[in-house]
């Protein structure tokens, strides 16, 4: 086995092969890189509306809620600070046994939210095929407002 290695070793074949495995890690890194720096010098650098929308579509949150009375109204209350401008946000109460409906009852009485009330508790994929939306809030989540370009929030 040692003469093999030697052979190996002492052939041009080897130190070819180890140049290629050290160089070709640094060159494909400097090839990505240039041409990551192209695409933003060319693409990115004259694009500063690119995000702008003329017209805003309707985003509807789902939020599939199972006895989740300890934090539903602050889920609630995060999602209504989002600011895209067209957004509606359905609860869908799935047979919950504590008051998470009625915590969310004088949002909806207000029109702040669609609280849909189901008897059964079949499950979030249940709740969340019954309705058509574009955005799924699969889980209980709150949602930090974007900081202000005055400081931290």
């Amino acid at each position: 086995m040692t003469g093999l290695v030697d052979t190996i070793v002492q052939s041009g074949g080897y130190a070819w092969a180890m140049t290629f495995l050290v160089l070709y890690p640094l060159v494909s890194a400097m090839n990505w890189i240039a041409g990551s720096l192209t695409y933003a010098w060319r693409r990115e650098r004259d694009s500063g509306d690119f995000y702008v929308l003329d017209d805003h579509p309707l985003v509807s949150v789902v939020v599939p809620a199972h006895n989740e009375e300890g934090v539903i109204v602050q889920t609630v209350e995060s999602l209504l600070e989002l600011d895209w401008p067209a957004f509606e946000v359905i609860v869908v109460d799935d047979g919950s046994s504590d008051r998470t409906s009625d915590l969310l009852v004088p949002y909806a009485s207000q029109g702040r939210i669609r609280l849909v009330t189901k008897e059964v508790n079949e499950g979030k994929a249940m709740a969340l095929a019954k309705m058509q939306a574009i955005e799924f809030s699969a889980t209980v989540s709150i949602l930090r407002p974007p900081r202000s370009a005055g400081g931290a929030s």
